[in-house]
């Protein structure tokens, strides 16, 4: 029986088809986790005062990415569970629209051309939606404090005077 060019081809393709399946490999996959009965409680008084970044020039932001004085941020928490060696904190806001690792202003400001850089206390920006750094867990007290700063950062050419306030939510997790 002579096969023609065709069949010559089909008989190749099937013997490769075949020899690809021969190098598939099985595998699996594990997924473990944790589940704490409860996270930490944020002191409410820690939060009861607005981090205040004063009055700012609008000549002090020379260029877009210029940020003013760094504001610290101490957000002491309690019952924390002493399972966890950590706790980060993670904002949630709204993104600035120009910079979307920064928080925008609230609608209701009338400055313009600024959002709002939150950074760890060694000076790492924190993008919005990202953790911060852990803040270890103290075993014994079952406290923490997560420290960190917040700027005015320059997101267009020209600042706009005016004043601005900006609000985020945020949520706790644990390593």
């Amino acid at each position: 029986m002579k096969l023609n060019v065709f069949s010559k081809v089909s008989i190749l393709a099937a013997v490769m088809v075949a020899a690809m399946g021969a190098n598939a490999a099985d595998g699996t996959l594990q997924i473990t986790g944790n589940v704490i009965a409860s996270g930490c409680t944020v002191d409410s008084a820690s939060l009861a005062t607005p981090v205040a970044l004063g009055e700012l020039q609008s000549a002090d932001f020379a260029a877009v990415g210029t940020i003013s004085e760094k504001q610290d941020i101490a957000i002491n928490l309690t019952g924390c569970p002493t399972s966890q060696a950590g706790v980060m904190l993670s904002a949630s806001g709204s993104a600035d629209a120009t910079n979307d690792q920064l928080l925008a202003l609230s609608a209701d400001s009338t400055a313009t051309g600024l959002g709002i850089a939150l950074y760890n206390k060694d000076g790492a920006l924190i993008p919005m939606s990202s953790a911060s750094a852990a803040a270890p867990i103290d075993a014994e007290a079952g406290t923490a404090t997560i420290n960190l700063q917040a700027a005015a950062m320059s997101t267009a050419e020209n600042v706009t005077g005016g004043d601005f306030t900006a609000t985020t939510n945020f949520t706790l997790s644990y390593n």
